[in-house]
Parts: C-alpha cells; sequence; structure tokens
C-alpha cells in the first residue's frame, strides 16, 4: 500500500499511501520537515494536511528562521517517522 511520488528534480520517493507533504518532507531531510511552511504539488499550493496521489510532484517551502514545526504539524502528519521527528525536534527545543 504504497505511493511513488517526485521531487522536483525527479527524484522518486516511497511513501505509505494516504502520506501528506508533511511526511514527504521528513523522509527528505529532517530540516525539511522542521521548518516546513508550505507545500505545492503539481504546481498547485495545497494545505499541509493534503492527501498526497500516486505521481504527485511535491515541492516544499521551508524557512529556517522559524522556530521549528508549528502547533499541530503532528496531527496532520501520518507517518510515523514524521511525527516521531517533530516530537523529537520539541522534546530538544524544551530542554
Amino acid at each position: 500500500d504504497s505511493i511513488y511520488v517526485k521531487t522536483p528534480d525527479g527524484e522518486t520517493i516511497e511513501l505509505p499511501k494516504k502520506s501528506t507533504p508533511i511526511d514527504f518532507a521528513y523522509r527528505i531531510h529532517s530540516d525539511l520537515g522542521n521548518y516546513i511552511v508550505g507545500a505545492s504539488v503539481n504546481g498547485e499550493d495545497v494545505p499541509l494536511d493534503f492527501e498526497l496521489r500516486n505521481g504527485d510532484t511535491i515541492k516544499i517551502s521551508a524557512d529556517k528562521n522559524i522556530e521549528g514545526p508549528r502547533e499541530g504539524l503532528e496531527k496532520m502528519a501520518h507517518t510515523g517517522h514524521a511525527k516521531m521527528m517533530i516530537k523529537r525536534f520539541n522534546n530538544r527545543a524544551r530542554t
């Protein structure tokens, strides 16, 4: 039960069905996920809880000036990996 999506450079990424741009960002790199501020799918801006589909091309917008994953981002993520990375970042930020 996987989907195959692409980076703007054409690299194919495998994700579980129901994945969102947040899951995609964390799959690429934790810094991309931690500082995600927006996403476009197939050239159209989408909300971060948008459900990706097979063949989509995803572009992530990130801003290193934000303090990290915003409140509620974990609820929009589908994969355990993305949820774990958000929790990890937030736990480190509190210490």
